[in-house]
């Protein structure tokens, strides 16, 4: 069996049209950590938050 974080992102993009708010971040947050995102106005924050929270409901939408 393969360990996988609970959570694991990779390079991720989000664009609004040709605007690019996230480059290519990645992180990994551990069982047991608290992760902080920290930025000015417009680093992208909300986001990668709002992308990886997208990502968490299509996996586990019930069908």
């Amino acid at each position: 069996m393969t360990y996988s974080p609970p959570v694991f992102v990779k390079e991720l993009v989000v664009k609004y049209g040709s605007f690019v708010a996230v480059d290519g971040i990645s992180f990994t947050v551990e069982p047991g950590e608290i992760y902080g995102l920290l930025g000015p106005n417009g680093a992208g924050k909300t986001s990668t938050l709002k992308s990886v929270n997208r990502a968490f409901k299509a996996c586990f939408r019930e069908s």
